[in-house]
């Protein structure tokens, strides 16, 4: 990774086997991310910025605007998100099988009383993918099936900066466990965008005529994810 300053701004620059130059605002603090092709000059790069200047003040100064979330303890009474809908976490002493479910509106956990928070995010987290993985793969069935692709696989991880990914060599989608929080329409997007990548590699126009193709208003279901995001040929 190289660290350039464009007018004052941070810029992290990653060189990468790809087409575009992809730029990125990366939440919570608004710091700029660029994914250039190897090769591509830091003049260009740093024109290309510039360019996008506009663009970049307007997603950072959104980011700046959200108000601080306390960190979530998984505490007895919290709220928790499940597909887009909110739940009350209740926290149920168990010396037996430590388990999570849902009960109406409630996201029950049975766990050890003195359960420390880490253990409490490791049970939860390992329901969330459960979840998800209930969810995507008869999704990932269906589009396959319409867009006529033969995925050989999908996992789910915990994701940093993504939310989801595709190996195209091996044919497999991996998604982000916090897609779990978001209503499913969005992890469907997620799900056509990764396919479509199994017939297109890069972010071009070809992807985007695919995506237009299987999934018309992909581009509000991107806005939706609240991950801001631009492609651009260089």
């Amino acid at each position: 990774m190289t660290q350039v300053q464009v007018g004052g701004q941070s810029v992290n620059v990653t060189f990468k086997a790809i087409k575009n130059v992809n730029l990125k605002i990366a939440p919570p603090d608004g710091q700029v991310q660029i994914s250039a092709p190897h090769g591509t000059r830091l003049a260009t790069i740093e024109q290309f910025v510039r360019e996008k200047q506009s663009w970049i003040e307007k997603h950072q100064a959104r980011l700046q605007a959200q108000a601080p979330t306390r960190e979530a303890q998984f505490l007895d009474g919290e709220t928790y998100q499940l597909w887009g809908a909110d739940y009350y976490l209740r926290v149920r002493p168990s010396r037996n099988r430590q388990c999570v479910e849902i009960s109406g509106d409630e996201v029950v956990l049975h766990c050890r009383a003195q359960a420390t928070r880490e253990q409490r995010y490791d049970l939860l987290e390992a329901w969330l993918r459960q979840q998800l993985r209930a969810e995507a793969e008869p999704l990932i069935a269906h589009w396959a099936e319409v867009m006529q692709v033969k995925p050989n696989g999908l996992y789910v991880q915990r994701m940093k900066t993504r939310w989801g990914s595709c190996n195209i060599r091996r044919a497999t989608i991996r998604l982000n466990s916090d897609l779990a929080h978001k209503p499913v329409a969005l992890l469907e997007y997620v799900v056509v965008h990764e396919l479509v990548h199994l017939f297109e590699r890069y972010h071009n126009a070809r992807f985007y005529r695919l995506m237009d193709k299987f999934l018309p208003d992909w581009q509000q279901k991107r806005q939706s994810l609240n991950y801001p995001q631009q492609d651009a040929v260089s």
